[in-house]
């Protein structure tokens, strides 16, 4: 049960909107325009769905978490969340909230009783485990992630309806040889489908619930709101500056922290997505041949620099398949 509030309290009243569009990149920034235009007092409630895309957190590094060139050659779309927390993916099947509050305190237990209210009404009684995962049998169905800014606060998470979890598992496996970093790695948990306890349960059945526990105890400021983020970004400068960034490669691959890659007897370091350095374990001799031909890869972009050199790949580091990646 919703707890610790009045019903009916303004103080605790949500807008409450739902994108149309299944572009992670268009959905991504207007989380974060919403975010940044509420007035005081002010809480929203957003609910968005991708097609396939990896969101890694703020702070992670995209080749130790996911195996990014077969994903991205295959049309799949890779971002960096500007929240902290793990690698997740994301499908038609995979629901997106996000509670967006006006000041720094992200209410994280309040927002979780609200989703739990609203699948207790579809007959799933779940629970949130200390980590504020929701989880059901001791599967995690959500995650979440969090971030604290001078005027707002943002939670946002994942419910497993639908998706593809044969194809979640093998994306979120890296393709690389060993990776020594300090970028946040993601926490693998056990994870299932909500349409595995309610058959037959799609999407748009989890909005309602949600929108009728909002509608039960009052927490609704006025009707939802269906948006569609790509008629926006060219009549608003703030949307099309945020997308412009979510979309850029300074973003997704120059914020990964710095890091090195070793394979073959050799060391790449690569700080800010460009490759920095090469250490070399060879003779004398092979080191001058080698480092002659490795000087043009100097500042080259990571993503190109293993695209372009099959030799520096290793084989596929796959899962237990009894654990599926993090969710």
């Amino acid at each position: 049960m919703v707890e610790d509030i009045k019903v009916g309290s303004s103080e605790q009243r949500f807008s409450m909107f739902v994108s149309e569009s299944f572009d992670p990149y268009c959905n991504l920034a207007y989380e974060n325009f919403l975010a940044q235009n509420l007035k005081t007092g002010e809480s929203c409630l957003f609910f968005w769905t991708n097609e396939s895309s990896i969101f890694m957190g703020k702070f992670q590094n995209p080749w130790a978490e996911c195996g990014v060139t077969s994903f991205v050659e295959e049309g799949g779309k890779l971002l960096r969340r500007p929240t902290g927390g793990g690698c997740v993916y994301h499908d038609k099947g995979c629901l997106n909230f996000s509670f967006l509050h006006s000041e720094r305190d992200f209410r994280k237990d309040f927002n979780n009783s609200i989703i739990l209210e609203g699948l207790k009404s579809l007959g799933i009684n779940a629970s949130a485990n200390p980590r504020g995962d929701l989880v059901h049998s001791g599967k995690k169905f959500s995650g979440n992630a969090f971030r604290r800014a001078k005027n707002y606060s943002i939670h946002h998470g994942t419910l497993l309806i639908n998706t593809d979890l044969n194809k979640l598992n093998a994306t979120l496996c890296t393709q690389l040889g060993p990776i020594t970093t300090k970028a946040l790695p993601s926490i693998r948990s056990k994870v299932l489908n909500l349409s595995e306890l309610v058959h037959g349960l799609k999407v748009e059945d989890v909005v309602n619930s949600i929108w009728k526990a909002l509608k039960d105890f009052r927490l609704v400021n006025e009707s939802l709101v269906l948006v569609k983020p790509e008629l926006i970004l060219a009549k608003n400068q703030l949307l099309m500056d945020l997308h412009q960034k979510f979309c850029s490669w300074d973003w997704i691959y120059g914020q990964t922290p710095k890091f090195n890659y070793q394979v073959g007897g050799h060391k790449v370091f690569v700080e800010k997505g460009l490759v920095s350095q090469f250490e070399l374990m060879e003779s004398l001799a092979e080191e001058c041949l080698i480092k002659g031909d490795l000087a043009r890869y100097l500042g080259m972009p990571f993503d190109s620099f293993i695209n372009e050199t099959s030799d520096f790949r290793s084989s596929s580091n796959h899962l237990d398949p009894k654990h599926l990646p993090d969710q």
